[in-house]
């Protein structure tokens, strides 16, 4: 069905003839005494209320329900347990809605803890924003922090902003509505905007009385590489948009409250942000780090491949902390134009990695130390890709690859290993310390040498992505589509995302009504969510076993008592099954993620 936003039109007066045969046929008093029906549906959402909900007394046709029902769904955004709605309409034939109801992925005693945890994470993300900061550079902190929290779905079935910001994996529809949240929760207006013919959703947000637009979808890379953002849609005009073709279309849709969008203004084509492909971090006088590699298309020469460690702001000018150099080898032997070095800031200290090693410096530059060496066997595999650091637990985790461009989206031949560091715990203070036990293997820190090739040669991928695109109509009718793109990239690119048709919507007509009866009944279909199934390591409950996992897991050992893990989490965690959680099931863990045996 063709999403548009529409204002529903209360037709009271056209269908006044027909009051007292409405009144009749009622299935029993409103469950709210709401004065709209966006009243009505706010009422029944927010409370997860099971039961139908009566509709006739507003006149609201099934077409204006369901535009009235996904202008909420996009524009509310926090409504992520929602999986369906259901309707019925006064009589067979009629369009009239006569009860709506609403339905969940999640047993409803379930999501209100589930919103105190999508609550908790965007108050801690908002909680890092510095005071010093100008909206601009706000925007561009919760446009990294998106990237760095979550990975592209190649699944297409998780699409809300819990699953982003909870789960770590969404669809372009989750990161664009988790955006809404983070945004809004800073202060700053922030809405959600799709197009059909692009099947994709982004956001347009407010800066200092102008608007801009913002993907942060497709600025991740994907499949994904940690510590890693491009910056290629933070704060742009529309015409900037329209010549890009990841964004080109006639039917851009604004779900925004009614609000006339205009984004005119490129006040930010150059800023500083652009060109980077590090997350920025904050630097505790309100400047950002990050790293600048030499632009890739430039490049002719091996000397010419390098990265600038900077920090900078828009209110000062960048500055130059030293100029590193790496190489990445491709699978064929040859070099890549890219310096993939990712930077991270952790307890008054820079952090950051070369193709075989990882670093520490002061935030002010000079001499680095080197605290981590690829070992032989970690070699065999690749090089170090990218990095995070969990600002809560201290664990640094490294992602090993063998290339840097993938052969297509959802390709699980490219061999991808993810490794831990246990860096000095943070101090919490005023509370009582307790030590936990924390099992660290660490390997062979010796650096190896290697020759260096003297031809520069550029490798050219192919890439192909295929997606399936599910549409679901009123009438229950569903279409499932096939979408085939070919990109040609050098270096890591970003894959074209896509969203689909997500809320299930089925049409009931009431009965025929009979002699031995006054009311009419509506039968309506309710889809359940299927069981999560136990599956050892998979302490975030998403069905596989990765590195998130791992964090996850580790901050149970650590006896985080807000890490938000479930009970069913808690069984998938005891990974050696002994009956309890802790470091020994961090470690065996992590073993598995290294592929030292299977499951």
């Amino acid at each position: 069905m063709k999403l548009k936003q529409v204002c529903s039109r209360m037709l009271s007066a056209l269908f006044a003839a027909v009051i007292p045969l409405t009144a009749a046929i009622q299935q029993g008093p409103s469950v709210s005494a709401a004065a709209t029906p966006e009243e009505e549906i706010r009422n029944a959402i927010e409370q997860c209320r099971k039961t139908s909900v009566d509709m006739t007394k507003y006149f609201i046709t099934a077409d204006e329900l369901t535009d009235l029902f996904y202008s909420m769904m996009y524009t509310e955004s926090s409504w992520f347990y929602v999986r369906s709605f259901s309707y019925g309409t006064i009589a067979p034939g009629s369009s009239i809605v006569q009860n709506f109801k609403i339905n969940y992925f999640f047993d409803t005693d379930d999501i209100p803890e589930m919103k105190d945890e999508l609550n908790d994470a965007i108050s801690r993300i908002v909680g890092g924003i510095h005071p010093e900061w100008s909206q601009a550079e706000t925007v561009l902190y919760l446009h990294d922090m998106m990237t760095d929290r979550s990975e592209y779905d190649f699944s297409y079935t998780n699409y809300d902003a819990y699953s982003a910001l909870i789960t770590g994996k969404a669809t372009c529809q989750g990161y664009a509505l988790a955006m809404n949240l983070l945004c809004r929760a800073a202060g700053i207006p922030c809405y959600a905007i799709t197009s059909n013919a692009l099947k994709h959703m982004w956001n347009v947000v407010q800066v200092d009385g102008e608007w801009y637009q913002l993907d942060s979808t497709n600025d991740d890379l994907a499949p994904n590489m940690l510590g890693h953002a491009m910056h290629s849609y933070v704060l742009c005009s529309d015409d900037y948009m329209q010549a890009d073709e990841n964004h080109s279309a006639d039917d851009w849709n604004y779900y925004s409250d009614g609000n006339v969008i205009t984004c005119s203004s490129k006040a930010y084509d150059d800023a500083f942000w652009v060109g980077s492909l590090d997350t920025f971090e904050a630097m505790p006088d309100g400047t950002f780090l990050y790293a600048m590699m030499n632009d890739p298309e430039t490049i002719r020469y091996k000397s010419q491949i390098y990265t600038e460690l900077r920090r900078g702001s828009l209110t000062s000018a960048p500055v130059s902390l030293g100029t590193l150099k790496s190489y990445w080898n491709t699978p064929d032997g040859n070099i890549y134009t890219g310096c993939y070095i990712t930077t991270e800031v952790y307890q008054n200290k820079i952090y950051y990695h070369t193709a075989d090693g990882i670093y520490s410096m002061p935030l002010s530059g000079g001499s680095a130390e080197l605290i981590y060496t690829l070992s032989d066997a970690e070699k065999e595999v690749g090089s170090i890709y990218g990095m995070q650091i969990d600002d809560r637990t201290g664990i640094l985790t490294y992602q090993i690859m063998d290339r840097a461009d993938f052969p297509s989206s959802t390709d699980l031949t490219v061999q991808r290993e993810f490794h831990t560091i246990q860096l000095a715990q943070p101090v919490i203070a005023d509370t009582t310390t307790t030590e936990t036990e924390t099992t660290t293997t660490t390997t062979d820190t010796s650096t190896t040498t290697t020759s260096e090739t003297t031809t520069t040669t550029t490798s050219e991928t192919t890439t192909t992505t295929t997606s399936e695109i599910t549409t679901t109509t009123s009438e229950g009718t569903t279409t499932t589509t096939t979408v085939e793109s070919t990109t040609t990239t050098t270096a890591a690119a970003p894959e074209t995302t896509t969203t689909e048709t997500t809320f299930e919507i089925t049409t009931t007509t009431a009965a025929p009504e009979t002699t031995t009866t006054d009311s009419t009944t509506t039968t309506t279909s309710e889809t359940t969510a299927a069981p999560v199934s136990t599956l050892r390591g998979d302490t975030d409950c998403n069905g596989e076993v990765n590195i998130m996992d791992a964090v996850l897991l580790a901050r149970v050992a650590a006896e985080d008592t807000k890490c938000g893990i479930t009970e069913q989490g808690k069984l998938n965690a005891d990974t050696t099954q002994d009956g309890t959680v802790g470091s020994n099931d961090l470690t065996w863990l992590l073993k598995f993620l290294a592929g030292l045996f299977d499951q």
